[in-house]
């Protein structure tokens, strides 16, 4: 399917899932040569991490503890106030490394208020792995798979009023 139709909004394949198989092993080579010896939290952004973070954790040879917050921020297709619907134990994180995983930096709002969030739990080292990222918040993210434009997109974890995460493709909205 390279053309989805919602509402009044037209979405064109944009990111196929072999490209995004193919980034997964690469941030996941990446992830072995600097982690290989050391205690790893991956902690997932619910719910658009998980196909990101299932996929990426297949190339991972170093021994991880998957965590996971439920966090919000859009309603259909504006970004809003951020919400962190369920929290860790402050000792899943004390004093560990942690690399979130996202789905899509966007704004940058919610991984600023997770990083905030981690070094009051006194994470050792907090580093961020995302799928997408877009130009204003580059900065923000240690590894990421695409670099997109400032369109807003579905699929493979991404939603548009809750629907679409389950794409296995990513699709840009064109209309």
């Amino acid at each position: 399917m390279n053309i989805i139709k919602y509402k009044e909004s037209i979405f064109e394949k944009y990111i196929s899932n072999s490209e995004i198989i193919d980034r997964c092993q690469i941030i996941g080579e990446e992830l072995n040569d600097k982690y290989l010896k050391e205690e790893v939290v991956l902690l997932g952004l619910l719910d658009g991490c998980l196909p990101f973070m299932k996929d990426l954790s297949k190339f991972l040879k170093f021994n991880f503890k998957p965590c996971f917050v439920k966090i919000s921020s859009y309603k259909g297709f504006e970004s809003g106030d951020i919400k962190l619907e369920s929290s860790l134990n402050e000792s899943d994180i004390y004093n560990k490394n942690v690399i979130v995983i996202d789905d899509i930096i966007d704004t940058g709002k919610t991984i600023c208020y997770i990083r905030s969030y981690l070094e009051n739990l006194q994470a050792k080292k907090i580093k961020i792995a995302s799928l997408l990222v877009k130009d204003s918040s580059l900065k923000l993210t240690d590894w990421f798979g695409f670099k997109i434009d400032d369109e807003f997109v579905i699929g493979y974890g991404m939603d548009l009023d809750n629907q679409f995460r389950d794409l296995k493709h990513i699709y840009i909205k064109k209309v």
